[in-house]
Order: C-alpha cells, then sequence, then structure tokens
C-alpha cells in the first residue's frame, strides 16, 4: 500500500511525512513495518511514536482509549509541520495511508484547495481487493493551505465539512491477501471498541463484505504504478 502510495504521490509531493506507532489503536504491541532503504528514494520525514494511556481525550471522536490513540497520532505530523520553514500558500495533504491522491488531478484539487482554503477529497472506497469496488464512498481526506490549519488540529480539520472535490483518488481498506489480514484489522483499528462480530477470519471476510458493490476491471482510472505492475499486485486484485 504504501509504495503504490508513494509512487502516485511523488509526481506532486515535495516532502512526505510518516508517522507510525509500536501498537495498534486497541493497545496491542505491534512491529514497525516501515522500511527505510527500501522507499530511500523518497523525501521522507519518518517518526516513530507510543500511543501512551494517558491521551487527552479527543474533540471530534468518541471518548474511548482507541480513539484517543487513534486522534493522537493523526494529529501527530503537526508537531513536525510546526518546525518546517512552511508558507502560508504551501499545500498540506492529509491522508491516512490507505488515501491516495489521483496524480493526475492534482493541480485541478490543487485549484480548488487555494480557492476555499481547505478542501474534502472524496474518494471511491475499495474494500479488501484493489478492485472490490464497494457501496459507499469516503470524504475523509483533505487538502488545505498551511497557513488556513497551521493553528489547528488535523481531526478536527478532517472532520469539518467544506467544498468537497469527488472523485479524488482511491480509498483501498483492507487491502490483503488473505481473511487473517482482514480479521487483524478489525481487531485493531479505532472502531474495534464497537465491533461485536466475531474476529474468526472466514466471519471478518464477510463482515467487510457486506460493503461490497461489484468487481471492476484494473483500467487507466487505477494508480499509474498498479497499472504498470498488474503481476506484482496479482494477489491484491479480485476476480
Amino acid at each position: 500500500m504504501l509504495e503504490i502510495r508513494l509512487e502516485e504521490h511523488s509526481h506532486f509531493v515535495d516532502q512526505f511525512v510518516i508517522t507510525e506507532a509500536n501498537q495498534t489503536f486497541s493497545g496491542h504491541p505491534k512491529p514497525l513495518y516501515f522500511d527505510k532503504e527500501r522507499f530511500s528514494k523518497f523525501n521522507i520525514i519518518y517518526n516513530v511514536i507510543d500511543l501512551i494511556d494517558t491521551i487527552p481525550s479527543p474533540r471530534t471522536h468518541p471518548d474511548t482509549l482507541a480513539w484517543r490513540r487513534d486522534c493522537y497520532q493523526r494529529n501527530y505530523p503537526m508537531s513536525i509541520l510546526s518546525t518546517m520553514d512552511l508558507k502560508d500558500d504551501d499545500i498540506i495533504i492529509n491522508t491516512d495511508l490507505d488515501e491516495i491522491v489521483n496524480a493526475n488531478k492534482f493541480f485541478d484539487i490543487k485549484y480548488y484547495c487555494e480557492q476555499y482554503n481547505r478542501i474534502k477529497l472524496q474518494m471511491p472506497l475499495y474494500n479488501i481487493k484493489l478492485n472490490y469496488l464497494a457501496k459507499p464512498t469516503t470524504s475523509w481526506a483533505t487538502m488545505a493551505l498551511w497557513g488556513s490549519i497551521k493553528n489547528d488540529n488535523l481531526n478536527i480539520v478532517r472532520n469539518t465539512m467544506g467544498y468537497v472535490y469527488k472523485n479524488a483518488g482511491w480509498h483501498f481498506s483492507f487491502l490483503s491477501k488473505d481473511n487473517n489480514n482482514i480479521s487483524y484489522k478489525l481487531q485493531s483499528f479505532a472502531h474495534c471498541d464497537e465491533c461485536t462480530i466475531d474476529f474468526e477470519p472466514d466471519k471478518a471476510y464477510k463482515r467487510v463484505m457486506t460493503m461490497f458493490d461489484k468487481t471492476v476491471y484494473i483500467d487507466e482510472t487505477f494508480p499509474e504504478y498498479v497499472v504498470n505492475n498488474i503481476k506484482k499486485f496479482k494477489d491484491y486484485i479480485g476476480d
């Protein structure tokens, strides 16, 4: 996922900021997955954080420990951005790892961002496989001028409605080779406090597939790096 994201965003991003925690949002220890050597060609500031249990209550989500961890990690890049020599008209793209902005649309999206200062990026949702289109779209990703958010919290920015740019990219969620990874995510993400389902892998797969709409072809509307490396990502493409 990170490889696809970096390749797509490298066409227009000057500086990447990546934050990884050594725990899941549900509080379980996890290994660190980021490989500095593998992604050394990209300009990346990488941070490892500890999701301690004394994180302040979030103002934008339910006050559970899982959501506190989620919101703390999401806003952590502000502590990095505030130390950089940013200009008020610099563009900040605030997205989760699985929310990828379409490089071919960046300059059009940038135009609207400059008009409205901060905008929401609506993306079609794909679950489990790169080409398993889900029924809902998502509008959580944001693009904003630094001057409009530098005194704000990225969770508030993400949850504030405004101008919505439609079909801005792709939201590849629960991307997985097998059902064990789906089960692991359900046990790990901030919504885990709300989950009452059985985490057994096959049941986890069926739960996520309730949002399934249809299988689509991988064509020129997908990330260029995916289109040019179909064999590499064959395990993440469904029939």
